[in-house]
């Protein structure tokens, strides 16, 4: 993505977006919020692994920031108990053959 499309989608000028990245000009939570949904992207990753904590809570973190995890485990425990959910993670996981 060019700056100038990134400054478009931040609402702020190329020459801002400029002065951020040589880091001249410090990034407000909202504009880094901005620059993240248009970069696709969640904000964590803009911190580097410097920026993360390691071990399973990490991980478990990273995961639920995914785009539409948190709705796919409450549709997961929402499913009755009888069902074999077992059955859906392999679904689930099937699909990333199909896509990769």
């Amino acid at each position: 993505m060019s700056q100038q499309a990134l400054a478009e989608a931040a609402g702020v000028t190329f020459q801002q977006i400029q002065k951020y990245e040589r880091g001249a000009n410090r990034v407000s939570a909202s504009i880094l919020s901005r620059i993240a949904k248009a970069l696709q992207t969640p904000v964590s990753e803009m911190f580097g692994e410097a920026g993360l904590r390691s071990g399973p809570l990490a991980d478990v973190t990273g995961l639920l920031a995914e785009p539409g995890a948190i709705d796919l485990l409450k549709a997961y425990m929402e499913l009755p108990k009888g069902l074999p959910r077992g059955a859906l993670v392999e679904f689930v996981k099937s699909l990333k053959g199909h896509y990769s």
